[in-house]
């Protein structure tokens, strides 16, 4: 899966990007926190940290597996 910030480069860049679906989750640690999904090129983005870092996290893991 490629980087968030590969995106965000394109985006910058000005290239279009198409959004092919976008889900809010509920975060397991806080009852408070919401974070926001992203599916681009069949990939999965999410606003959270641990994505925005490992370009990887547990809400897109899960959001691909609801693909299948």
């Amino acid at each position: 899966m490629k980087h968030a910030k590969e995106y965000l480069d394109k985006v910058r860049g000005e290239e279009v990007i198409e959004i092919e679906e976008t889900i809010i989750v509920q975060s397991s640690s806080d009852p408070f926190k919401k974070y926001t999904l992203t599916k681009v090129d069949g990939n999965w983005l999410c606003e959270c940290v641990g994505f925005q870092i490992r370009g990887k996290c547990s809400h897109s893991r899960e959001a691909s597996k609801n693909d299948k």
